[in-house]
């Protein structure tokens, strides 16, 4: 569980610039497709690490101590991740963020690229977390819900020991918001940060996006 960040004072500026660019967010998630917005959700996942890492979060002892985005394989509209560096005393371990937002016949070469990728002896990260945006109907495992011909995809891969290395979870594409305004909003407050500590600045991120 991630450690909460403990509440400071923040200049109304950056409040009112959230709410505007997460307004802004949640409407271009309404009209386009997520798939089209890949680039820019890591672009915000990345910036997000680098907000907990100035803010010094840990989740179970671990503590994210650098950030940044890769691409890997032949298909750059499926070979996207976020890398983040873990550190828990001496103990170091890398994770990966990835999207599956395929649609229809690009669901199998979407998640094919990410699994054949990490079971690859060239992966790019040690494990995987797969975030589908899904309103999902059950609360039964995410990949039981994916289309036959994808699901046959994840079962033969899962067969060996990826399935200790790769995670797929279900999340609401609404939330996703909170990643993608990040980057307009870091834009539009820039002439305010100037004047606003770093501290103050990374408590206020991790604050406003402590559900994720």
């Amino acid at each position: 569980m991630i450690q909460q960040p403990v509440s400071v004072p923040t200049p109304e500026v950056l409040s009112k610039d959230w709410r505007d660019e997460l307004s802004a967010a949640r409407r271009k998630l309404e009209t386009a497709p997520v798939n089209t917005l890949i680039d820019k959700l890591h672009a915000g996942t990345e910036k997000w690490f680098d907000y907990l890492i100035g803010e010094g979060v840990s989740a179970d002892g671990w503590k994210p101590i650098k950030a940044g985005n890769l691409v890997f394989g032949n298909n750059p509209a499926y070979g996207n991740l976020t890398q983040c560096l873990w550190e828990n005393g001496n103990r170091t371990a890398d994770q990966g963020v990835a999207f599956f937002a395929g649609k229809g016949s690009a669901m199998p070469r979407d998640l094919e690229a990410k699994l054949s990728m990490m079971a690859s002896s060239k992966r790019v990260v040690k494990t995987l977390l797969i975030l589908w945006p899904k309103e999902l109907n059950s609360n039964g495992p995410v990949h039981e819900q994916l289309p036959a011909g994808t699901r046959k995809i994840w079962d033969d891969y899962m067969q060996g020991d990826l399935s200790s290395r790769v995670r797929m979870i279900a999340v609401e594409p609404g939330e996703l918001a909170q990643w993608l305004a990040l980057e307009s909003w870091e834009t539009v407050v820039r002439d305010h940060l100037a004047d606003v500590p770093a501290s103050a600045v990374n408590n206020f991120v991790s604050r406003q996006t402590q559900g994720l």
